[in-house]
């Protein structure tokens, strides 16, 4: 499994989701207390921002390290600003290899993605009629071989055919779902998107209880995370099937 947290409003560092927080994604990597399976998230660390201009594209800053053990990235943080941001800490499933292409967000065109979860049995089982449901134009985008990238891949399709971010999410995660219960797997299929409009996410499971995700918004920002970031907020949890969609302006939880 992993962590997600993102924010969405007036222009702010990335070190206020990453660090600055009272419970930020570094806390959530090394100290998460609604996690399914394992128990810390230390397998990489990834954060895409967008800046104002006529480039729409993320950009990415991805490691193998923990937030707290690149110090590259913990200097920049800081200095970095934009009114959308996705981060994630990742928790390496069994059977999927580590290494930076491994490591979340994944970025394709515009779009930018997050997965915590995983499929059961994915490379014996899943992985090949699952990989089938890509098209053959998004398939060179394949990072590596896991169930996160091609969950999201299913998300660039569906991105590129004019969906938005929601609806490409429930798409992925809908395609993701028939194929994991036709061949006998579950699957925890908590997928977060991004792109230069905002943040969508969707909450789905197969044959297992759904990741813990929330929403939440404070003062002119608003939040999305595994767990909440300052636990003094009001929090929304964001059940089984549910989706919430964060604007710099707007937040909307769809139960």
């Amino acid at each position: 499994m992993c962590r997600i947290a993102a924010t969405t409003g007036p222009p702010v560092a990335l070190s206020h989701v990453l660090f600055d927080l009272p419970r930020s994604l570094q806390e959530l990597a090394y100290a998460p207390t609604e996690m399914h399976s394992g128990s810390v998230n230390v397998d990489g660390t990834g954060v895409v921002w967008f800046e104002d201009g006529p480039d729409r594209r993320p950009l990415r800053y991805r490691t193998q390290l923990p937030p707290w053990g690149d110090q590259t990235l913990v200097e920049l943080a800081p200095r970095l600003r934009s009114h959308i941001i996705l981060s994630a800490a990742r928790s390496t499933t069994a059977g999927i290899p580590q290494g930076q292409p491994f490591v979340h967000p994944f970025v394709v065109d515009g779009l930018a993605g997050t997965h915590n979860g995983w499929i059961s049995d994915f490379r014996t089982r899943v992985a090949r009629p699952l990989l089938a449901e890509v098209s053959d134009a998004t398939f060179p985008s394949l990072d590596g071989m896991s169930d996160a990238n091609v969950l999201f891949l299913l998300a660039v399709d569906a991105h590129r055919a004019g969906a938005d971010l929601l609806e490409s999410a429930r798409e992925a995660t809908r395609i993701a779902a028939k194929v994991t219960a036709a061949h006998g797997a579950t699957a925890t299929l908590t997928l977060a998107l991004a792109d230069h409009t905002g943040v969508a996410a969707v909450n789905a499971a197969v044959g297992r209880p759904a990741n813990s995700l929330y929403a939440a918004s404070h003062g002119d920002r608003h939040y999305l995370a595994s767990e909440p970031l300052d636990p003094t907020w009001d929090w929304r949890r964001i059940p089984e099937d549910g989706a919430a969609v964060l604007t710099p302006s707007t937040l909307e939880i769809h139960p």
